[in-house]
């Protein structure tokens, strides 16, 4: 940080969030999968230099990393649950196995619909202002 300095530390800051909210916003038009997991992991990096930057600062950082937090968190459930359900439907054989995972595929698909819509909620409660540092 010493060769940088503050306006460095602001500069990457602003560049991460910016990809952030671009990666979101993205997911956000598309709704595919690869794109959402590039907003979780673009969410990571974002959360992981707040926590950093929250440390020093907690009044000004606490609240974009919890909200940082929580997004990487439904993103990562969601991506779980869309990885599992590839798995299950690629295992599928026989009759009775094919009407088990049927039923389950089904309330996987109703888990991972719900983390999706948070993680949107969330997304936009994030992303919605630039930051100002």
């Amino acid at each position: 940080l010493a060769p940088k300095g503050r306006r460095g530390v602001s500069t990457e800051l602003r560049h991460t969030c910016r990809s952030a909210r671009r990666s979101y916003r993205r997911a956000c038009a598309s709704g595919s999968d690869a794109d959402l997991h590039e907003c979780r992991k673009q969410t990571q990096h974002l959360r992981r230099q707040l926590t950093i930057l929250d440390s020093g600062h907690p009044r000004r950082f606490g609240r974009l990393r919890k909200r940082a937090s929580k997004l990487s968190d439904q993103l990562g459930d969601y991506r779980d649950l869309t990885l599992l359900n590839a798995r299950i439907a690629d295992a599928r054989s026989g009759i009775r196995a094919a009407a088990v995972s049927q039923a389950l595929l089904q309330r996987l698909d109703a888990g991972r619909d719900e983390r999706r819509r948070r993680s949107l909620k969330l997304g936009r409660r994030l992303y919605r202002r630039k930051l100002k540092l």
